[in-house]
C-alpha cells in the first residue's frame, strides 16, 4: 500500500488527536479509501515511537498514540517539502501552460494553488482520480483497434458528461 507516504499520512492522522492503530487504519481507509493492513501499520507505529516521532500510552488495554513535540515538528518539516514541491510543480506547469495553452492546464494549476492554500488535501478524490487516469492511459497505450478506440471515447464522453451533471 501507498509505500513511502504511509510514514506521513500515519502522522498526519495523530495531527489530530491520539488514535489507536485501528483508528489510524480507519483513517486512511477513510482519506484515502484504501485501508493499510495490521502488519504495516504496526510495526510502522512501533519504529515512529523509536524514532521519538509518537508516543503511546496504554489505556483499557488499547494503546493510544499521539504526536511528540518532535513529531509535530517532522510534519512542519514534511509540510514544507510538500509546498516547495507543488512550487516547483507550479512552475512547470505554467511553462507549459504557455505553449500548450489548454483548459485542463489551467485547472491543475488551481488544482495545485488550492492544495498549497490547504483547501484541498492531497487525499482529496486522488485515489479514484489517478486510477481512473491511469486505466484511461493504459488503454491508450495499449494501442486499441478502431472499435475499441470508439467504445473509450464513448465511455469517457458519458462519464464528462456525468461528471458535469455534478456541478
Amino acid at each position: 500500500m501507498m509505500r513511502g507516504y504511509l510514514r506521513i499520512i500515519t502522522l498526519k492522522a495523530m495531527q489530530e488527536g491520539p488514535k489507536t492503530g485501528y483508528d489510524i487504519i480507519k483513517y486512511i481507509g477513510e482519506k484515502t479509501s484504501k485501508k493499510p493492513s495490521y502488519g504495516s501499520i504496526y510495526p510502522l507505529l512501533e519504529q515512529l515511537k523509536k524514532e521519538g516521532l509518537i508516543e503511546a500510552k496504554e489505556e483499557k488495554r488499547r494503546k493510544i498514540h499521539s504526536l511528540t513535540k518532535k513529531g509535530r515538528e517532522e510534519i512542519k518539516h514534511l509540510t514544507n517539502q510538500k509546498n516547495e514541491l507543488l512550487e516547483k510543480l507550479e512552475e512547470g506547469i505554467c511553462i507549459f501552460a504557455t505553449i500548450a495553452d489548454t483548459k485542463s492546464v489551467k485547472l491543475e494549476l488551481e488544482f495545485i494553488k488550492k492544495m498549497k492554500r490547504e483547501e484541498l488535501t492531497s487525499m482529496d478524490l486522488m485515489p479514484e482520480m489517478d486510477d481512473l487516469k491511469k486505466t484511461i492511459l493504459e488503454l491508450v497505450l495499449k494501442n486499441p483497434n478502431k472499435t475499441q478506440k470508439k467504445e473509450i471515447i464513448k465511455i469517457i464522453k458519458r462519464t464528462t458528461k456525468e461528471l458535469e451533471a455534478v456541478k
